[in-house]
């Protein structure tokens, strides 16, 4: 099982959000790290198997400390990172990350795309498709 790093994540949602001439750019990496944050919460809540048996997953650094179904947090001192998420579940944590940093957005015009990130998300997070 492949898994991806936190940049990835970081470089995915920028261009969601159509941020990709910078630095700097107009979504910071602590906004996108927040929304990364956010969305493993978000997926120890609605899905808290994908994080049973976290210590048997690949690519883990032998000597971290793992908790099971305690999400990792990324800040920019560890972005390359491994996310412990499965790839079929990669571009979800990219809308809630992309919808995040939209809603912290101070214009108004965002909100609805925001939301639609977000609904995303919980689609892909929830439904059996």
């Amino acid at each position: 099982m492949q898994l991806f790093i936190a940049s990835d994540y970081m470089t995915e949602a920028r261009t969601l959000l159509q941020d990709l001439v910078g630095p700097p750019y107009r979504y910071t990496d602590d906004t996108l790290l927040m929304g990364l944050n956010g969305a493993m919460n978000e997926i120890a809540r609605l899905r808290p198997d994908l994080f049973a048996d976290m210590k048997y997953q690949t690519r883990m650094n032998p000597n971290a400390v793992i908790t099971d179904n305690i999400p990792p947090t990324y800040t920019t001192a560890n972005v390359g990172s491994v996310v412990p998420i499965p790839p079929q579940y990669k571009q979800a944590v990219v809308f809630y990350t992309a919808g995040l940093s939209q809603l912290l957005d101070t214009e108004d015009t965002t909100d609805v795309r925001a939301t639609g990130f977000m609904t995303l998300f919980k689609a892909a997070m929830t439904s059996l498709q």
